[in-house]
Formats: structure tokens, sequence, C-alpha cells
């Protein structure tokens, strides 16, 4: 397989069609059709299942279109240190979904309006992931929701994220009297599965109580919550802007243990390090961390 058949992959699962992405790579579809023929059968699996309307990834293709994004990054880094100046000048940085808007990019934009020359690419993924990632060679630094204890991996603790019962403003419920938990099981709640310790807290306080739905995303969590009606826990700082405005507000809740904290964490390898550009930002987003991302 090259770098074409993989870019090829990538494009055609971003824009969920071959049309599309034979567009965006200005190639004819047939060339997308022939390349895409062609690592299927060298790999001996098919990576979409073919319907009359839409792409679907199979369960090998899944777990393949990770490895390819990999991939594809790792021949950008080669790439980068045949050209050791452009090498020098380029930072792969890669955070959870939930913490860009909220966190990181002011935090980076702050430091790229000082290093005007610096290219960029920005990765996101899971925290198992992104630590993967950082230790083969694939990104220079991540935030992820917990710690990093392989040999050659660097670790450092940015801000514990406190949960907090939220929902719109204009809920109305009452005033000061904080909920209990059988009172919240009475309205909806939209559910995030915020890892450990919130997992075993959830479990504990609700004795199994399924809620009334679940996402995956802050942002989309958010959104339930704005839109009314739904109750939510998570990190007041992944709210902010809502917050700030007065579209949500923190629900009290008496809970019979304290809320837990999400912690969030800064990333890098000793190697990515040893590079004066990455250490330099990683200095910066630890000095401004700890406010950025309460």
């Amino acid at each position: 397989m090259d770098q074409e058949q993989i870019r090829t992959v990538l494009a055609v699962e971003r824009y969920g069609s071959f049309t599309l992405a034979a567009d965006m790579l200005h190639v004819t579809q047939s060339t997308v059709t022939a390349r895409i023929r062609h690592l299927e059968r060298e790999l001996g699996v098919a990576i979409w299942e073919r319907t009359t309307r839409r792409l679907v990834l199979t369960s090998e293709g899944k777990k393949l279109m990770a490895l390819f994004e990999r991939v594809d990054n790792l021949f950008e880094r080669m790439r980068g240190v045949a050209d050791s100046s452009g090498f020098a000048r380029h930072v792969v940085f890669g955070s959870v979904h939930s913490q860009w808007s909220s966190g990181i990019l002011p935090l980076l934009r702050a430091w790229a309006e000082q290093q005007p020359s610096v290219t960029w690419r920005l990765i996101t993924g899971h925290s198992r992931e992104l630590i993967e990632w950082v230790r083969d060679g694939s990104l220079d630094a991540a935030i992820t929701y917990f710690p990093a204890h392989e040999h050659g991996l660097l670790s450092e603790l940015l801000a514990e994220q406190p949960l907090r019962l939220l929902g719109a403003s204009i809920l109305g419920l009452p005033d000061g009297s904080p909920l209990t938990t059988d009172q919240v099981k009475q309205h909806r709640l939209a559910y995030v599965e915020w890892g450990a310790p919130f997992t075993e807290w959830y479990r504990q306080e609700f004795d199994g109580w399924i809620p009334a739905i679940q996402v995956d995303q802050a942002p989309l969590l958010v959104q339930l919550l704005t839109n009314g009606g739904y109750l939510g826990f998570m990190p007041a700082a992944l709210a902010r802007t809502a917050l700030n405005q007065g579209v949500l507000s923190e629900v009290p809740y008496l809970s019979e243990t304290p809320l837990p904290a999400r912690s969030v964490h800064l990333i890098s390898s000793e190697r990515a390090l040893a590079r004066p550009m990455v250490r330099d930002l990683w200095s910066h987003v630890l000095e401004r961390g700890s406010s950025a991302f309460l």
C-alpha cells in the first residue's frame, strides 16, 4: 500500500462518497475506485459495506480507519524529517474532542501568534489512542483524560474539572432547593460516559438506573441541555460559554457521595521534547493550562 491509497480511503470516509472524494483529491472517480479496490484486495478485507444510500464501515474497516490516520500522519512526519527545517517548524497536537474549544485551542492560538512560521496538524481521538500516538511519534503532544505511565512518556496534570449537574435556565426548577437522586430520575437525564471515577460514582448513586438518552460528546450534551427538557452531569468548564450567557445554570444536587472531578493531562514524549519548538509549546501550555481548563 502507499500514501495515495491511504489518503483516498480517508477522503472517502470523510466525505461519504467516492464522487466527492475524487473531487477533493482532483482525480477521476475511477481512480478512487481502483485505489480502494487494490487496497482491499491487498488487505483481504472489505473496508465498507456498499448500500444504495451510504457507505458503512465494516468492523474491520473501523479498526483500519484509525490505523490509516496514524500511517498518513507518520508519512508526513517522515517527510518532515527529510526536510529538517520544515520538521523543526511543524507541530502535531492531539486532544480529546471535548477539550478543544473549551481549553486547548485558545492556548495554541496564543502560542502560534508568537511563532508565525509554525505549521500545525490537529488530531482528535480518545485518550488511549492519543497516548499511543504520542508513544509511536505520530503526535508531539496531546491533551488526555488520564496520565501515561509508559517509559519515555511524560505527563502533567493540568486541571481537575469538577462535575456538576446542569440544566437549561428555562426549566423552572425550585430555586435553592437541591434535587435528590429520586427527583433527578423524574426528569430526563442526558448521560455522557465521563469514565472513572464518574462511572463508579454514577452506578453507586443511581443504582443502575438507565438515563433517558446517552451521548458521546460534550458539545452534543450542551446542545441537548440548552434546548431544554434535559438535565446532565458534566464538567462546568465544558459549558462555560452557555453558563456565562445564562442559557445553562447549575442545578443544586444533594448527592450521597461527592461528585468526582475529571482530570485533564498534558502528554508528550522525551523524543518530542528534545525539539526546542515542542519544548517551548509544552512550557506554554503548562504555565497557562490550570486557568484555561477550569
